[in-house]
């Protein structure tokens, strides 16, 4: 029941940010338009990831649903927060950055800077910082971050992940 409370509170907190940042955004501008630097800037959700994990023989839970929200304030820095249920089956919460600054293509290629909880076996299941590789490719109102998770030791589960993304402003 503490847990549950705990985490509660955590989620509602993460979701209050994001609606704060994303009411100052919705009210500076019009949807897609630029900001006074000229970048684009955009509201993205998502309703969790799936993982393909490195490990293919420990039975890790693989369809993270939950729910997140990216504000994208130009094409290479955005914050973003959420929750999912993680692949030891524990809900998890996040609050990040993510910063896009190379092109490949059509795909944008950078880093995402976040802190995440939920995780048993790392600080306890408390929050904890970490930073991953991220390829982002979008179309229209429709993108996917592609994220490698490094496996580190029996605390953290290397996968490849899949966030689909859907933009809503």
């Amino acid at each position: 029941m503490i847990r549950y409370w705990r985490s509660d509170m955590i989620r509602k907190f993460l979701l209050a940010v994001f609606c704060f940042l994303t009411c100052g955004i919705v009210m500076a501008d019009e949807p897609g338009t630029q900001d006074q630097t000229g970048e684009k800037m955009a509201v993205w959700i998502n309703a969790g990831m799936l993982s393909h994990h490195f490990e293919r023989n420990k039975n890790f839970r693989e369809n993270n649903y939950g729910f997140g929200a990216e504000v994208a304030f130009s094409e290479t820095n955005s914050v973003t927060a959420g929750y999912f249920r993680n692949s030891d089956d524990v809900e998890s919460n996040y609050l990040g950055w993510v910063w896009k600054p190379w092109t490949l293509g059509s795909a944008r290629i950078g880093l995402v800077a976040a802190l995440f909880d939920g995780y048993p076996r790392v600080n306890k299941g408390g929050w904890f910082p970490a930073t991953f590789p991220v390829v982002s490719l979008e179309y229209k109102a429709v993108g996917v971050n592609l994220i490698v998770i490094p496996t580190v030791g029996d605390r953290l589960h290397g996968a490849l992940v899949a966030q689909i993304r859907l933009r809503i402003w």
